[in-house]
């Protein structure tokens, strides 16, 4: 027996339409589920209704959030409620396109496996990889009890795309080739994630930077006084560059300013460079080369960083250091836009676009230092959000301690 395509299919299928670049297809998730299914065949969208429908009769809602969350990389959402009011969205779109079909088809044969003569083997190789999160495990393992192992198995094989550190033993992935063959999967199917498959493990992530205090660009803008001072501006980088005893110090500084200058406009890093600072916007005067305009300054900033390090042998940064939160991570990006919300727009929508065109963890920085410059009261709840977000960035507790004294006494979440 064969399945209707040689391809993955169903809600794996959708969940993968949830890429970096998904709202080139439509301006809203709906709207590229639809422009989608009007392109497909009548049996690609039952078989998504078919699954779509297995995880709204048989998994908690918090169940069905984990699996499109560790599914699809960038679908909004987060509460439970979301995800299952989501799922029956989906069933909704496969209505709408089916209704408007005049000679209408069923699934049947292989279509219709759902596989429940190898759930032990389906949840034996869930279980086995522990890179996952437990909540994610948990949840496919319910869709194998409770929905069926042949949906449990394409959405795993999907996760496994997505998960950070994933990899497969050799062993582990004929295993799940035969997992495969018995659920009359395509060709292209198991095979999607032969990429994965090492003989072993991939090295254990990193857990630290180089400091656990401020550092870059947030760094630099400490050293800047609000009234201006009497130091020229380029001569305070070039100062604190100068004390930097560690040159990954002046990498960091380097490589925030690099990042500034090639992804967000000249206007946008003005408006962050003010609010870090507290300096107004006669800070980018046009009569001084060297910070005629945002992308001036970011530009003599890169090139004071290069004189400090001419000359010297310094390896890149690597490791923790160049985490950055995930690029165009949306719950990050929209976590951070809650938080910057409280400060004037012009700043709020500048550490969005940051946080969204180039990485989250440079855009908590920059929040941090706002946040600590203009002295906006935290309720403890807030503070501990802001520190969880830290903390998945690695940095270090000498970092938080300033945002830590914005909380009042006795304050609440």
């Amino acid at each position: 027996m064969q399945r209707f395509t040689d391809f993955e299919f169903g809600v794996p299928w959708v969940m993968g339409f949830f890429h970096a670049d998904w709202t080139h297809s439509g301006d809203t998730p709906a709207e590229v589920v639809a422009n989608h299914f009007a392109e497909e065949d009548d049996r690609e969208v039952l078989a998504v209704r078919r699954d779509a429908l297995t995880l709204l009769d048989g998994l908690a809602p918090e169940a069905v959030g984990a699996l499109w969350s560790a599914g699809a990389e960038y679908l909004p959402g987060t509460a439970p409620a979301e995800w299952t009011a989501w799922t029956r969205t989906v069933v909704a779109l496969c209505d709408a396109r089916l209704s408007a079909v005049m000679d209408p088809v069923a699934l049947s044969g292989a279509d219709l496996e759902d596989g429940r003569d190898q759930e032990e083997a389906v949840v034996a190789e869930i279980a086995g990889l522990s890179f996952l999160a437990a909540d994610v495990r948990d949840a496919l393992t319910a869709c194998a009890r409770r929905g069926t192992p042949d949906l449990a198995f394409r959405i795993l094989l999907r996760v496994l795309r997505n998960a950070p550190g994933a990899w497969l033993a050799p062993d582990r992935y004929a295993r799940m080739e035969a997992i495969g063959t018995a659920l009359h999967l395509g060709e292209f199917v198991v095979d999607s994630v032969r990429y994965l498959v090492d003989d072993e493990p991939p090295p254990d992530p990193p857990t630290e930077r180089f400091t656990d205090g401020d550092f870059g660009m947030s760094g630099l803008m400490r050293a800047f006084a609000p009234d201006g001072g009497a130091t020229a501006p380029v001569a305070v980088v070039r100062d604190l560059l100068s004390e930097a005893s560690d040159p990954r110090a002046v990498l960091a500084v380097r490589r925030d300013a690099q990042a500034l200058l090639d992804y967000l406009p000249g206007r946008t890093s003005e408006v962050l460079w003010c609010a870090g600072t507290g300096l107004g916007p006669g800070f980018f005067a046009g009569d001084d080369p060297a910070r005629a305009s945002g992308k001036a300054w970011l530009r003599t900033v890169v090139a004071e960083c290069d004189a400090r390090l001419s000359g010297l042998d310094v390896p890149p940064l690597d490791g923790g250091d160049l985490v950055g939160g995930g690029a165009r991570n949306g719950p990050a990006t929209r976590e951070l836009g809650e938080f910057a919300a409280v400060l004037d727009p012009e700043t709020a929508q500048a550490l969005t676009d940051c946080a969204w065109l180039y990485a989250p963890e440079l855009a908590l920085r920059l929040l941090l230092r706002t946040l600590v410059r203009t002295r906006t009261p935290l309720t403890a709840g807030q503070y501990e959000l802001l520190a969880a977000r830290a903390a998945a960035c690695l940095h270090g507790p000498r970092l938080l301690a300033d945002v830590r004294r914005l909380v009042p006494e006795n304050a609440e979440g």
